[in-house]
């Protein structure tokens, strides 16, 4: 399986499991999804790690950006279950969907990647759709 594909159905299990968590629950899903995804996570490392050649040794400053993604993951589901519990669902819905659009965004500012007119076009695209949904 393309692992594009997985990430997807990972993410759709997740927001849907949030989601459907009771009102009672506070941030209980949130912590347990944190605490089962570490486990790949350091599957995934103990495999890199093994690859790695005594020239590319992990240390602390390359372990930070993956530190620092996972932290920010955090505080997204977290605000991702608190809007889906006390906001519009189908704003929330609609603005979930487009994460990929901080992903292209970071890849132009902090790796200074060129972003096609063909990518810029669907962006816009992305924006105005968001926009007058919302505003509807």
């Amino acid at each position: 399986m393309d692992g594009g594909v997985l990430a997807g159905l990972g993410f759709a299990l997740l927001f849907v499991a949030l989601q459907r968590a009771g009102d009672g629950v506070g941030l209980w899903p949130t912590a347990v999804e944190q605490v089962v995804s570490i486990v790949p996570v350091a599957a995934l490392y103990l495999v890199v790690r093994a690859r790695t050649t005594d020239r590319e040794r992990w240390t602390v400053r390359t372990a930070a950006g993956p530190a620092m993604a996972g932290a920010l993951g955090a505080v997204a589901v977290v605000f991702y279950f608190l809007a889906t519990h006390f906001g519009m669902l189908t704003v929330v819905a609609v603005l979930t969907s487009l994460y990929p659009a901080a992903t292209i965004a970071l890849a132009r500012f902090v790796l200074a990647e060129r972003i096609s007119r063909w990518q810029g076009a669907g962006l816009v695209l992305a924006g105005v759709a968001v926009a007058l949904i919302t505003a509807g």
